[in-house]
């Protein structure tokens, strides 16, 4: 129940967000399906640049995560950009040149809240055991992720102010801790020894 609070927390700073832009230069006949696949967050942008004059399209495949279609484009320089809103894997090809294929994997993005007026503390940190959570006002949520962005554990408080984590199950290493205090959600991160 506890690892169930602590990633209650984390999962309220997960925020859509535009970030980044990525480029595959080489759209063309004879890439590798490795230069065209790409793991990016959501809300990020894919820009395919085409190489060659020969035309092509960029399509999505049945069990893509969403729906995307450049139509047919000719021509080197011609691009085709899309920005991806959905986490999943989205499996594409060339219409033309089933060879020319890749997968875009959208991964959640952690975002962190105001967190000015969110009022607590913490210890120890690092712990072996048990992490103590004491705030100025009630704790509506807890969760606890790691480092990959999986839920380990996400509770509510139960109107209290005051919360114990109890990390001795858990690996060696750093974990983030999402709490929610009075409607008001901070991200810490917690180092398991």
């Amino acid at each position: 129940m506890k690892k169930l609070l602590l990633l209650s927390a984390l999962m309220g700073t997960f925020s859509l967000m535009a970030q980044t832009t990525h480029h595959i230069t080489n759209w063309a006949m004879g890439i590798p399906s490795n230069d065209a696949t790409l793991t990016i967050d959501q809300g990020d942008t894919v820009e395919w640049t085409w190489s060659d004059s020969t035309p092509h399209t960029v399509t999505s495949q049945a069990g893509s995560a969403e729906s995307f279609d450049s139509g047919t484009i000719t021509g080197i320089g011609q691009t085709y950009s899309h920005t991806f809103t959905e986490v999943g894997n989205n499996p594409y090809r060339c219409s033309f040149h089933a060879s020319m294929q890749g997968t875009i994997t959208v991964e959640e993005v952690l975002g962190v809240e105001d967190v000015s007026k969110v009022s607590f503390e913490y210890f120890p940190n690092p712990t072996t055991d048990i992490l103590t959570i004491n705030a100025a006002d009630v704790i509506d949520n807890i969760a606890v992720y790691d480092m990959s962005g999986k839920l380990m554990m996400q509770a509510s408080n139960a109107g209290n102010s005051n919360s114990k984590i109890y990390f001795q199950d858990y690996n060696a290493g750093t974990y983030l801790v999402k709490v929610t205090v009075a409607g008001q959600t901070k991200t810490i991160s917690v180092v398991k020894q």
